[in-house]
């Protein structure tokens, strides 16, 4: 299905090639024990600000808004467009405020036009508010008229790891939306840019 539509058989052997790397990937994360709390969480975020998009898109398809969710591809952001990019991050309320920057290129809009910071701040509960699965359920119904944004969507959900045997897992797990802000980045808004960086500097991390 993934190389059906590409005529050149160098190209076609290379996508065969990641398409066995993303296959290995799942099967290794199949013997592992589930999303991590932080991943859930991630993953909640992710799904949420997924679900505003598709709610909306206007003119842009529900194929192409799931198409530019990228985040659990290791892309440096969690959405991105032709000439924009949107890194969500998502905090609990006992540490709302303060966001963890994963390298120096996250925030760097120097690497695209128009770059947003999306921060969802949510309540952890036992009961109340909503958990992953009806996160990915409430998606699952807005692309339900779109069977090729559905599929796409689940194979995403695949990819980072979100699979049927784990759901159970996540079912007592419910989060509260608190407060949601968009930021647009740019001028004195805070952050390290990777220009900024003195030589031998790697790995940036920094809230």
């Amino acid at each position: 299905r993934s190389i059906i539509n590409i005529q050149n058989e160098a190209n076609a052997v290379h996508e065969i090639l990641n398409q066995l790397i993303r296959w290995e990937s799942l099967l290794s994360k199949s013997r592992e024990e589930g999303l991590t709390l932080q991943q859930q969480l991630g993953l909640f975020g992710e799904l949420f600000f997924l679900a505003k998009f598709l709610n909306n898109r206007q003119s842009i398809s529900a194929y192409n808004v799931v198409d530019k969710w990228v985040g659990i591809e290791a892309a440096i952001r969690d959405f991105r467009g032709a000439n924009w990019a949107v890194e969500v991050k998502t905090t609990k309320a006992n540490n709302q405020d303060i966001v963890k920057i994963n390298g120096a290129r996250q925030l760097d809009e120097d690497l695209v036009n128009n770059l947003f910071l999306y921060h969802l701040s949510v309540d952890a509960s036992g009961s109340n508010g909503i958990n992953l699965n009806q996160m990915v359920d409430n998606v699952r119904q807005l692309l339900n008229q779109d069977l090729a944004a559905l599929q796409l969507f689940e194979d995403k959900l695949l990819i980072i790891g979100y699979l049927a045997q784990h759901v159970s897992k996540y079912d007592e797990k419910f989060y509260v939306t608190r407060t949601e802000n968009i930021y647009k980045v740019e001028h004195n808004f805070p952050r390290i840019k990777e220009t900024e960086l003195r030589s031998g500097v790697e790995d940036v991390e920094y809230t």
